[in-house]
């Protein structure tokens, strides 16, 4: 819909098990930008496995000139692709030990529990 109104759409790769990747992958277009997430990989070897073992595929059949990488760096090589970088803030903020801004029902600061302040 966006691109038949003109506008620039970047394809979200996705993927599971490789029986997967014949559908995952189709109708996405060779040398161009693709986005992908690598937020929920970094803490579980399986899914990191399943994350690369999938790039790989991607690369393989798209090799696509810019991705645009959201949640963090995995150790992946793009090869010559162009990988611009996009920080996950809400797993920063949770690193960082800082909090979101919540406003209650009637406008006043809510607070929201935390190590030093649980529920």
């Amino acid at each position: 819909m966006w691109q038949r109104d003109g506008l620039a759409v970047v394809p979200t790769l996705s993927w599971a098990q490789p029986e997967t990747y014949a559908f995952c992958f189709e109708g996405i277009p060779e040398d161009a930008t693709v986005a992908v997430s690598t937020v929920g990989v970094k803490g579980d070897a399986g899914a990191l496995a399943v994350w690369r073992d999938g790039m790989a595929e991607a690369m393989r059949r798209l090799h696509p000139k810019r991705v645009l990488l959201y949640g963090g760096d995995v150790g992946f090589d793009f090869g010559a692709a162009d990988v611009v970088g996009y920080a996950n803030g809400v797993t920063e903020r949770m690193r960082d030990g800082r909090q979101g801004h919540v406003v209650a029902h009637d406008g006043s600061p809510a607070q929201l529990p935390s190590r030093e302040n649980p529920a």
